[in-house]
């Protein structure tokens, strides 16, 4: 699990420049998105009330990005969270938890300083306004725009396109530049990371989620794949409403892009047994795909067993990774059930295996002496791995 939290640190740091500890638990979905908005309107007291798993897994999880970041020499900053008021707002009870929670990594900056008077008066500025523009208050923001006007040419004209870019989305300048998710995806996106740092999930899930009613109904079409609700509502944290979206799909099993969204937001949804069967199916019938995808998922329950899978020696083709999967986590032999092993070679190595761990330890049967020689006869380099895991076993 260490190697899967550093590896999504990893990731989040080359997306978005910084790890910040609640956009994470947003995007793993330990944090529903309608919760934390609870949370940010002072209607919950404690943002802890509302993960969806265990405090401590949390908190241990935390730790290991500490560790991380400091291995890696990232710079450690504290961000305070605030009702509109001033009035200041807890994640956690505990003070060592809420530091945690609150602590956020991103590289060391090389900036130079300039004159701290102006730079200081820019920056307060700046502040400002991102607190205006995230609560809607219009008049407010016009008045802080036209101080940053004065005080910092360029960081005004870079809010001034944010804006605009903004509201040529909510207009549904759906042909615009090549569509409203490429509008948002290409330019809003990036331009949000730079100027709203740790704010920038605020301003863009709310986007998402208004392509998301845009884009309802509307069926999948292989060549548009992003053009559909499943994919936006992933963006916008909204899991119930993929899963929906993809089901709501004739044959949808049969779009590798739509079996990835759903056995992700299953996941989300701690519905674990659907994703990975999910994502079983994935890399047992449309493996190059699903050897593009694992990369990009935070996946906790998979990423660490992928890079393990990568680093063998001999090497295994894609499809065999759920049958080599079952040597590491045997509990998985459940969700195996649904794969006939006439149907590719890497279901019939996931049969074969899910028995011959089924079966008695510590003693050789013909029964097991034939699963054997199957799954040697199927893949010699599959039946080293397995043997090499029996061997330690006995």
């Amino acid at each position: 699990m260490t190697n899967a939290i550093s590896n999504r640190v990893d990731l989040i740091l080359y997306q978005q420049g910084r790890f910040i500890p609640v956009n994470w638990l947003l995007q793993e979905g330990l944090l529903d998105y309608t919760d934390y908005q609870k949370w940010l309107a002072g209607d919950v007291q404690y943002l802890q009330h509302c993960f969806t798993a265990p405090l401590q897994d949390i908190i241990t999880d935390l730790h290991r990005v500490a560790e991380h970041a400091q291995r890696l020499g990232l710079q450690a900053e504290q961000i305070d969270y605030s009702l509109a008021n001033g009035k200041k707002l807890y994640c956690c009870r505990n003070g060592d938890n809420e530091k945690l929670l609150t602590t956020t990594y991103k590289p060391a900056s090389d900036r130079v300083q300039r004159d701290l008077f102006f730079d200081c008066s820019a920056a307060c500025t700046t502040n400002e306004l991102i607190t205006a523009l995230l609560a809607g208050k219009q008049r407010q923001m016009q008045i802080l725009l036209e101080r940053l006007h004065r005080l910092d040419a360029e960081k005004y004209r870079q809010f001034r396109n944010l804006l605009t870019v903004r509201e040529e989305l909510l207009k549904g300048f759906s042909d615009h530049r090549g569509g409203d998710i490429a509008l948002l995806e290409q330019e809003l996106t990036p331009l949000a990371y730079e100027l709203l740092g740790e704010c920038s999930d605020a301003f863009l899930v709310p986007l998402w989620q208004n392509l998301s009613a845009r884009y309802a109904g509307r069926p999948f079409d292989p060549a548009a794949a992003q053009s559909h609700l499943s994919y936006t509502a992933l963006q916008g944290l909204q899991w119930r409403e993929v899963i929906t979206a993809v089901e709501g799909e004739k044959d949808w099993q049969k779009q590798p892009l739509l079996l990835f969204r759903h056995a992700e937001a299953c996941c989300k949804l701690r519905r674990e047994a659907e994703g990975l069967t999910g994502w079983f199916r994935l890399l047992l019938f449309y493996p190059e795909t699903a050897a593009r995808l694992i990369n990009d998922t935070g996946n906790r329950l998979l990423h660490g067993d992928w890079r393990k899978f990568r680093e063998l020696e001999p090497e295994l083709k894609v499809e065999f990774f759920p049958a080599w999967t079952l040597l590491n986590k045997p509990a998985l032999t459940k969700i195996t059930a649904g794969f006939t092993a006439a149907d590719t070679d890497g279901c019939a190595a996931l049969q074969l295996m899910a028995e011959l761990l089924s079966a008695p330890q510590g003693q050789v049967s013909e029964a097991k002496v034939k699963l054997r020689a199957g799954l040697r006869q199927l893949d010699t380099a599959l039946f080293a791995h397995y043997m090499a895991a029996a061997s330690q076993v006995q």
